[in-house]
């Protein structure tokens, strides 16, 4: 499946001409991105194109397509050719200059060294330290939801019970 990786928003330096957004493909088989797009929060659509092999990245940078990632308060996301968003990513809190909004191995998203084409390098006590607050990608983001409805769904069945007790057994007079 192709996912958004890093990130680099706010480059050294002057930015035009120097940010982009890296994929991965963390599938076992060749994925074609025909038709498929990045979308940025304000509206800016990047076309995709080419063939990602299994286990391989891919950098679209500001050479190939003319687009903007703002250092503060961006959402991209990743639309396939039937127009299913994929993957989302969101830089919430400013981004330092030169350091990337990386995927870790847990899917949750901080700012750490660029690292092109190659696998992240981070631990999550080092952005922490440094950066403060992090993001999650659209599947942590869905499996908090999950264990929080489940957490809900949990709390709602003891309620269930304690007043089936109550009614059933009343309660004792002293």
């Amino acid at each position: 499946m192709i996912r958004i990786n890093e990130v680099l928003p706010n480059p050294k330096g002057k930015d035009t001409g120097h940010e982009w957004i890296e994929l991965y493909n963390d599938g076992l088989r060749a994925e074609s991105l025909r038709g498929w797009r990045l979308q940025t929060s304000s509206n800016k659509k990047i076309p995709l194109q080419g063939i990602m092999e299994p286990q391989s990245y891919k950098v679209i940078n500001q050479d190939d397509i003319h687009f903007t990632i703002k250092n503060k308060n961006e959402i991209i996301q990743l639309i396939d050719n039937a127009n299913q968003v994929q993957d989302m990513v969101q830089i919430a809190i400013q981004a330092p200059e030169d350091k990337s909004w990386s995927k870790q191995d847990t899917g949750k998203f901080i700012f750490s060294e660029p690292t092109p084409l190659t696998k992240n390098n981070v631990t999550q006590v080092q952005s922490d330290i440094k950066y403060g607050v992090q993001s999650e990608s659209l599947t942590g983001v869905i499996s908090g939801i999950n264990i929080t409805v489940a957490s809900m769904v949990l709390a709602v069945v003891c309620v269930g019970v304690i007043m089936y007790i109550l009614k059933t057994y009343g309660t004792e007079k002293a």
